[in-house]
C-alpha cells in the first residue's frame, strides 16, 4: 500500500508515523511536500478530536511550508480563519 498523508483519519497509521514518514524522504523536495501534507491531514485529524491547539499549530506549519499552488494550503489558512 502506497503511502499517502491521510492515512490518521483513515485509521491506517497514527499522526506520529505520518510525520515521520514525511520527514523520512530522501529527497528534499519530496519531504517537504509530504511534511506540508502531513501537517495539514494530521492537523484535521486533531481538530476532529478537538485538540484545537494542536491542530491550530499544524495548520501554521503547513502554511509556513506548503507551496502556494498546494490545496493543503489553501485550506489550512480556511481553517485558520475559520
Amino acid at each position: 500500500m502506497a503511502w499517502t498523508s491521510d492515512q490518521p483519519l483513515l485509521g491506517k497509521s497514527t499522526p506520529e508515523a505520518t510525520r515521520a514518514a514525511a520527514a523520512g524522504e530522501s529527497d528534499a523536495k519530496a519531504r517537504t511536500d509530504q511534511s506540508c501534507e502531513a501537517a495539514f491531514y494530521v492537523g484535521e485529524y486533531e481538530l476532529l478530536r478537538q485538540n484545537e491547539n494542536a491542530a491550530k499549530a499544524l495548520f501554521q506549519e503547513a502554511v509556513n511550508i506548503c507551496s502556494h499552488t498546494f490545496v493543503e494550503y489553501s485550506d489550512a489558512i480556511a481553517e485558520l480563519g475559520a
